[in-house]
């Protein structure tokens, strides 16, 4: 049981570091199946658990940049509403900030979304 314990290991390590040379998914799974000599389902299932991971990080930073993004628009709606009551302009607020909401919104979007 233990060879099949290091090989695993040696395996994911080696994806990781793969990774973080910025090669993709699929030339991670290739590299990994001429470097080891484990079988192919062993492989996948490792390239599968990096994407899980990958996709929920991008997920959670995304729903930080939404968040972000919804609060910031809205704070931009109560600060024009509230200058608008008192008859003064509100260009910065609602064309600089509300523009910069929506773009935290798109972006965070796209992350969630795994665009």
């Amino acid at each position: 049981m233990e060879p099949l314990d290091v090989t695993l290991t040696s395996l994911h390590e080696e994806a990781i570091l793969l990774r973080k040379a910025g090669h993709s998914f699929s030339d991670t799974e290739r590299m990994l199946t001429e470097r080891f000599p484990a079988t192919a389902d062993t492989i996948t299932l490792i390239v599968k658990n990096l994407k899980t991971q990958h996709y929920l990080l991008c997920r959670k930073r995304g729903m930080v940049c939404l968040g972000l993004g919804v609060l910031l628009c809205g704070l931009v709606f109560l600060i024009t509403f509230v200058q608008w009551q008192y008859g003064e302009p509100a260009p910065r607020a609602l064309y600089g900030f509300t523009g910069t909401g929506a773009t935290l919104v798109m972006a965070g979007g796209v992350q969630v979304l795994g665009l």
